[in-house]
């Protein structure tokens, strides 16, 4: 238990059919929290997505329990596709659930990012931001005042409403 299988960022050249035991599977965010993403036990697999995509281990996979697994390499993989390759349909619908399933926690983690980064530009503008509450900003970066109904471009440039 709580042994490695793979770690995110490594290249794949196999992947793993769970014959006994239950895997933890947790993608690692830029600022290195631990993000569990799914929980997989006997008759699941796991490492699929780097082996079929090329890509690196988008994930790292921990051993829960003493678990037993086969190995399935990639030339194993080609002989499977050669006698059935409607099974690459299967495999990539399973790709694409535990893709969405990552890309929702890189969303998560994004907003997360731009409400601390939001928090962190009104600290270190606090002043000017004080100082700017009773106006609006207009898109295209004129400051209107609620108070004295006049136009100001950031230029310094006034002009009437």
């Amino acid at each position: 238990a709580k042994s490695i299988l793979m770690s995110q960022g490594d290249f794949g050249s196999s992947m793993f059919g769970i014959l006994d035991g239950i895997v933890s599977v947790i993608f690692v965010d830029p600022h290195e929290r631990e993000n569990p993403v799914a929980t997989l036990s006997a008759g699941q697999v796991v490492g699929e997505m780097a082996l079929l995509t090329g890509e690196r281990r988008t994930a790292t996979v921990v051993a829960r329990t003493n678990v037993v697994a086969l190995e399935i390499t990639k030339p194993a993989v080609e002989q499977i596709f050669a006698k059935a390759p409607d099974l690459v349909e299967s495999f990539a619908a399973t790709l694409a659930i535990r893709r969405a399933m990552l890309d929702q926690i890189a969303a998560d983690h994004n907003r997360q990012l731009r409400k601390m980064l939001v928090r962190q530009i009104r600290t270190v503008f606090s002043g000017i931001l004080a100082e700017a509450e009773g106006q609006e900003t207009t898109a295209c970066g004129s400051v209107r005042s609620s108070t004295d109904r006049s136009w100001m471009n950031l230029k310094g440039d006034q002009r009437p409403l």
